[in-house]
């Protein structure tokens, strides 16, 4: 449970980021009670290594690597700034790390793991890139795979330039919806009120 907007937010659809800002207005003001039970669901290995890697690169003596640092991303079309945190830095390009089964490669993969993976592509790992790359005022970052099977791994430079124009155009289509407007206004006169 968040109390505030994240990057990862913006990836969802119109009915989900309604979910979500109706989530966040539900836990203001209001702190969590404690857990008492260990989450049902299995702990994703994304977030397990991002820590891992987060701890390796805080230990290297070197000025050209760091750990996760906040950008703040300006979402013109809602007029609304998120956070985010991507998982490494390199001579300040921001670098995002994503677990797979295995990298990419046309000739280990089927037709099924191929189409898996340019879903992910398109819906999880590219509108991250443009939120954080531009959030960093650069066009392009890079994108570190790791494969869970064999250990291997690849960094990509990856623009998000195209992306960012496709979720722009969403958002701006989200804002001809007279009630997605008013939930919205809702949640920003609620969240982002001065004291």
């Amino acid at each position: 449970r968040s109390s505030t907007l994240k990057v990862s937010n913006l990836k969802l659809g119109k009915k989900k980021f309604i979910g979500k800002i109706e989530s966040i207005l539900s836990w203001q003001d209001k702190i969590p009670s404690p857990k008492v039970d260990a989450p049902k669901a299995e702990v994703e290995i994304g977030h397990v290594f991002d820590e891992y890697l987060t701890q390796v690169f805080r230990k290297i003596p070197t000025t050209k690597w760091k750990a996760m640092e906040r950008v703040v991303f300006e979402c013109a079309p809602l007029g609304i700034s998120v956070n985010g945190t991507p998982d490494l830095f390199y001579e300040e390009v921001p670098i995002e790390s994503k677990t797979v089964r295995i990298l990419p490669k046309q000739r280990d993969m089927n037709n099924k793991a191929l189409k898996k993976f340019k879903d992910k592509w398109q819906t999880n790992y590219l509108p991250q890139i443009a939120m954080y790359s531009k959030g960093s005022n650069l066009e392009w970052m890079f994108l570190l795979l790791i494969s869970r099977q064999n250990k291997e791994f690849s960094i990509v430079p990856v623009s998000g330039k195209i992306k960012l124009q496709q979720l722009e155009d969403k958002w701006t289509t989200w804002m001809s919806d007279d009630e997605f407007v008013k939930k919205l206004n809702h949640f920003k006169r609620k969240c982002f009120q001065s004291p």
